[in-house]
């Protein structure tokens, strides 16, 4: 070949370098607006997470607060360094009271008494206007400097525009934001966050309630340009401003000013009634401009034009490759799926113009999950191949599909895993495709070599007619799959034509709805014991009971795969009696055997919760198993609780007064507080292990889990804590003086038998 073919005129040559310029400037200002963007996110983030923890910080104090009816400065300023160290972006925490205008005197001598000498009540401009009938004077600062202890002693309702926010947050009971404002111990803007403390161990519910029961505020001072400080800009490379605006409708914006060296992010958002402005902006400089991706552009293209010729010339070679990889299945070497759908869109259209009729076969191993489990991957794929192999050797050539010159092997397909399908094309009849079909699961039948391993399998055949069953491809293919998976439902290694009322959801419904009515009778269903470990003696003092229903046919299934179906169908109140008395016979079967006295925990579902009777049949089981009363707990989820309030705690009540302990299961994943438990008579709470799982890796997760233990412990309920697996867990929680704890450190949910051997360890008399 003549290489002086290949030179190109100068003008040529220029054009190339000016696009290759062109493209890597392209590419490194894709780039750079990529970066710029994924900064962002990741600060706006951050800025998120931020906003989160001034939230998750003021209802801590508040909830610090209502759960202490005698909480003193010591101990609020305890809690308080620990919420500063962990939030560094908050400046100061205060506490505000409600002062009645007759009270100022008393005020000012607690006051002195505290220690602060001279203090006297004040306001912003110099005068005192009480609120109504009150003030709102700044009782606690954290932390105490020279410069904070000025606010001690202010009317906080003096300072300007301030009155629309404490009302805010007074008639609401959620965290109102101020504007940005001036104090005293300061000269930069800085923000006050209020959330409003009220009187008594039940939230008020209406505003008037509210405006009666107030008795003060936890505040947060914020720093705006403290706040976005840790942000960290600088190791971004952004710059930054975040400040009040009034309401708009704008959201985000990316883009590129007008002077092409600037990217910019902008983003209004409203929290805490107040709209913000926060921008992030970032310069273009020659420095992030890659040159030697310029140069290599340039040189590549300028290659690219030379050896354009060699290249084209194996072109024919490499689509061949490519078709075969897009095509093919890597391992048996059969079409896969893609080509399938091509074949049977052709076989499609040639049997609505011949006026002829065709078949799709869908073919699954029966227990290839077995061959997996038991030998391995690389036996499994090996008897892929064997399959693949026999199948397309015993299709006859009549059997097979030629189209477009396709190999006479095309016919079968795999289309993923263990699912193949066999194509065929101008069958007579059904007769002759149920013929194709047996012979294919005979040949399947006969025993495999696998590396000196005889193996034998099965396989399940589902059948689509087309054009009677569909008239186009994913239609036959569904169809097919149907049938296949009817098959499998009817007892594997056999073959099913399609029919309109397939529908394998509703068959595996009703086969699971059928074999689930049987449950009790053929005595499937079964109990599991979770241990739940006293934090101080480390003994076993309860046990959460756990239901596994072992099929005959199916193996052993969970209960979120057919509670549900039990609550839809009505079959939970029967199965729910069964675990009832299961739970309390086995119980009292352990006492009888010579073990101390242990708790049992059982779920109850909604339905079963709703029940009128209820608590009648739960008495019955107690009398004919003769618990006692106080050995069974009953656990309930914070949804069901809050359904409807009045009768839970009517029912709780009946429970209660029975000897029986309530629970609250999962506790932190529903939209109860732990403010709001003060309405139920509860015994005790679980937290959620979702909260657990993380410690001690999440911060967040440490301070929400020692809030509620903390809190529970003010409201008089026991905590036991879910999904401990962890050494460092279980000294968290003794740290923060947990009751109870449960999870696979101790033990997996264990048959009753095993649980035996657990209690013989510690509790034979």
């Amino acid at each position: 070949m003549n290489i002086t073919k290949f030179f190109l005129p100068v003008s040529s040559t220029f054009i190339i370098s000016i696009f290759s310029i062109l493209i890597s400037l392209t590419i490194d200002f894709q780039q750079i607006n990529s970066d710029f963007k994924a900064d962002v996110m990741q600060v706006d983030r951050l800025l998120t997470q931020q906003i989160a923890s001034l939230e998750t910080v003021l209802v801590s104090l508040a909830g610090l607060h209502h759960a202490s009816d005698d909480l003193n400065l010591a101990e609020l300023s305890s809690f308080s360094e620990e919420m500063l160290k962990a939030y560094p972006f908050i400046n100061t925490i205060i506490r505000i009271e409600k002062l009645p205008s007759n009270e100022i005197f008393s005020f000012e001598k607690r006051m002195h008494k505290l220690g602060f000498i001279n203090l006297q009540l004040k306001s912003s401009g110099g005068s005192r206007h009480p609120i109504e009938t009150f003030y709102l004077p700044v009782n606690f600062i954290e932390p105490m400097t020279p410069s904070s202890a000025k606010l001690l002693g202010l009317d906080i309702a003096s300072l300007p525009q301030i009155l629309s926010v404490i009302n805010i947050a007074i008639n609401t009971g959620n965290i109102s934001a101020s504007t940005p404002l001036v104090l005293s111990d300061s000269k930069k803007d800085i923000i006050l966050l209020f959330k409003a403390l009220y009187l008594g161990r039940y939230p008020p519910q209406t505003k008037t309630e509210k405006s009666s029961m107030f008795d003060g505020f936890v505040t947060l001072k914020v720093n705006i340009d403290h706040f976005m400080n840790y942000l960290k800009l600088p190791a971004y490379n952004l710059t930054g401003k975040l400040y009040s605006v009034k309401a708009t409708n704008k959201h985000e914006e990316f883009k590129l000013n007008h002077d092409l060296t600037t990217l910019s992010f902008t983003k209004y958002f409203k929290k805490y009634n107040q709209s913000y402005y926060f921008s992030l902006s970032r310069t273009i400089t020659i420095g992030m401009i890659n040159k030697w991706q310029m140069l290599v552009i340039w040189l590549l293209s300028i290659i690219f034009l030379f050896f354009i010729m060699l290249i084209l010339n194996k072109r024919k070679d490499s689509e061949d490759k490519i078709r075969h990889l897009a095509f093919y299945d890597s391992l048996t070497n059969l079409p896969n799926r893609v080509l399938f759908k091509q074949q049977l869109s052709l076989a499609l259209k040639n049997a609505s113009d011949n006026k002829s009729s065709g078949a799709v076969l869908y073919m699954d191993l029966d227990e290839f999950k077995r061959i997996n489990d038991t030998l391995g991957h690389s036996f499994g794929d090996e008897l892929l191949v064997q399959v693949s192999k026999r199948l397309v050797r015993h299709m006859r050539q009549s059997d097979s599909v030629l189209i477009n010159s396709l190999r006479t092997n095309d016919s079968v397909t795999r289309l993923g895993g263990d699912e193949f399908t066999v194509l065929l094309i101008n069958i007579k009849d059904s007769e002759s495709v149920r013929h194709i079909a047996k012979r294919i699961q005979k040949t399947i039948e006969q025993p495999f070599n696998l590396n000196n391993h005889k193996v034998y399998v099965t396989s399940s055949i589902g059948i689509a007619i087309f054009p009677l069953d569909g008239d186009d491809v994913e239609q036959i293919l569904k169809h097919a799959d149907t049938a296949m998976y009817h098959a499998k439902a009817l007892g594997k290694n056999n073959y099913q034509f399609y029919s309109d009322q397939m529908n394998s959801n509703t068959i595996n419904k009703l086969l699971m709805e059928e074999k689930l009515h049987q449950a009790i009778e053929k005595n499937e269903l079964h109990l599991f014991y979770q241990p739940q470990i006293n934090i101080e003696t480390n003994k076993i003092v309860a046990a959460e009971a756990l239901i596994r229903w072992q099929q005959s046919e199916l193996g052993m299934i969970y209960p979120d795969d057919f509670i549900p179906l039990a609550e839809e169908t009505g079959q939970i109140f029967s199965i729910g009696e069964w675990v009832l008395n299961e739970a309390c016979r086995q119980n009292k079967a352990w006492q009888e055997m010579g073990f101390q006295p242990i708790r049992i925990a059982v779920n109850l579902s909604g339905l079963q919760f709703m029940q009128d009777d209820l608590g009648l049949k739960i008495a019955q089981i107690l009398k004919t198993t003769a618990l006692n009363p106080e050995d069974l707990e009953l656990e309930i989820t914070e949804s069901i609780m809050m359904k409807n309030i009045d009768d839970t705690i009517s029912t709780i009540i009946d429970f209660t007064n029975m000897g029986i302990g309530v629970s609250i299961d999962d506790f932190g994943t529903g939209y109860s507080s732990l403010s709001y438990l003060k309405k139920f008579p509860l015994e005790s709470l679980k937290i959620d292990k979702s909260f657990v799982s993380d410690i001690p890796e999440d911060k967040d997760d440490m301070m929400i889990t020692a809030a509620i233990i903390s809190m529970a412990k003010s409201l008089g309920l026991k905590v036991v804590a879910e999904g401990v697996e962890k050494k460092q867990q279980i000294e968290f929680l003794k740290e923060h003086q947990c009751d109870l704890m449960q999870g696979y450190y101790f033990s997996r949910p264990v048959p009753a038998k095993e649980f035996e051997k657990l209690l013989a360890k510690q509790y034979i008399k």
